[in-house]
């Protein structure tokens, strides 16, 4: 979590410079800073605090000396020095035109989505494109790829990790309270000669989990396992995540988390299916029933079930899960930063399960953003299913606010720190 609260921020008419007052979270005190665009774009401090206060007003009259000063020098930009490269214009459209995405000729086009438009392209002009292809990618082929590493990026920034640019491989090398860690994203992806249509019902959604998804994520997670990143040099001793994200239908599956848990451990909670419900199987002691999986067959595929049990994957420290990084999030959090469209409404439609029912049916809540008690921050959607037989583990407090996901070996049943209800998927109304 930032060290900074923010209190309350003003800007410009023209949107080119923010003046911000933060609390320290740590000594209560108050202090401000005013922000422009580097040369690059990006928005960073040009006015720092002079010195913190006892309250919200008393740090206002200094930003308010300090934002005039800036605001009558008349700079759009304001070049730090360490700037390289051109801006990240992630809208000039460099990609052929038959090769464009249809999510992002939606995304550039669409006017229900131009506060998307306008956070995503906000956040690629502080993202570090290390190899050069980012923007070419997001616009064509790489479309959902670029996207889930946009949304690690800002979780990670929001995490407070210091990102080291030095090296192409993996995606990610964070440091926080002296823990190097890295991280490679992957997604899940269509393909036509396996995938099944989306599913007509929950339970025909709940189905897909047994083998179907399994061999889907499967097939991601043993691609990335190949490439045995922990060989490299500046891998030692560095404890290895994959994240990973399923793409492979137009819209997000339910229980897609449930089908990677049982995956990577090769363990499922019984199950049976009776008047339209999912229901759990429990024991005397009221405890969900396991069911160890050997293999995972459909259709002309199988793979072997406990992917943490697999040769090469001890050195995957954890899976990292999320099943909300789409263009809705985005529209969402660019509402709620006051971004564009002001007569936009979104109405958020969330899917979850509440683990004290007997049953995996869905929960539906409806949520209009603009609501004084709703709350939205990247974590909440995270899950993180650390590997038991891992070389180098993951301390579960390196992450903050997110779901975590262990197994008992000798019970074979899950256990962690969880979101209550745990979160399947959401989707936008407007």
């Amino acid at each position: 979590m930032p060290l900074l609260e923010e209190v309350a921020y003003y800007k410009n008419d023209e949107g080119t410079i923010y003046g911000v007052i933060a609390k320290d979270r740590f000594d209560g005190d108050f202090g401000s800073v005013v922000l422009g665009r580097d040369a690059n774009k990006r928005f960073r401090t040009i006015e720092p605090p002079l010195k913190f206060y006892d309250s919200p007003a008393e740090a206002f009259l200094e930003l308010e000396e300090k934002f005039i000063k800036v605001h009558g020098e008349g700079s759009q930009v304001h070049p730090q020095g360490d700037e390289t490269g051109k801006p990240n214009e992630l809208y000039r459209v460099i990609a052929k035109e038959d090769k464009l995405h249809k999510l992002f000729i939606v995304l550039l086009n669409d006017p229900i989505y131009k506060v998307a438009r306008s956070f995503i392209g906000e956040a690629v002009y502080a993202y570090v494109d290390v190899d050069g292809n980012y923007i070419k990618d997001f616009q064509s082929t790489g479309f959902n790829a670029r996207l889930w590493e946009l949304y690690l990026y800002i979780f990670l920034k929001y995490q407070s990790f210091e990102f080291d640019h030095s090296f192409h491989a993996p995606d990610y090398l964070i440091e926080k309270r002296d823990i190097s860690i890295a991280l490679e994203a992957t997604t899940v992806n269509s393909d036509a000669k396996f995938d099944e249509p989306y599913p007509s019902d929950d339970v025909e959604a709940y189905r897909l989990t047994s083998d179907y998804l399994p061999i889907k994520f499967g097939s991601s997670l043993f691609s990335k396992l190949q490439k045995k990143y922990w060989e490299l040099d500046h891998m030692k001793d560095r404890p290895f995540i994959i994240a990973i994200h399923d793409y492979h239908m137009q819209n997000l599956l339910p229980y897609a988390g449930m089908a990677l848990r049982s995956y990577l451990y090769g363990v499922r909670y019984k199950t049976v299916i009776e008047n339209g419900s999912v229901t759990i199987c429990l024991d005397n002691k009221t405890l969900p029933i396991p069911e160890v999986i050997e293999k995972h067959k459909y259709k002309h595929k199988e793979i072997p079930s406990n992917f943490f049990n697999q040769p090469g994957a001890e050195n995957v420290s954890a899976v990292l899960f999320c099943n909300n990084a789409t263009i809705d999030t985005f529209n969402r959090y660019g509402k709620l930063a006051k971004m564009d469209g002001h007569s936009l409404v979104i109405v958020k439609i969330s899917e979850t399960t509440d683990f004290r029912s007997p049953t995996y049916n869905p929960k539906i809540i409806s949520e209009n953003i603009e609501s004084d008690d709703y709350y939205e921050v990247w974590e909440d959607t995270m899950c993180i299913f650390h590997n038991p037989n891992a070389s180098n583990p993951i301390k579960p407090d390196v992450f903050d606010g997110i779901s975590q996901c262990f197994i008992d070996a000798p019970e074979n049943r899950f256990y962690g720190p969880r979101t209550d209800p745990e979160f399947l998927r959401s989707y936008n109304r407007y």
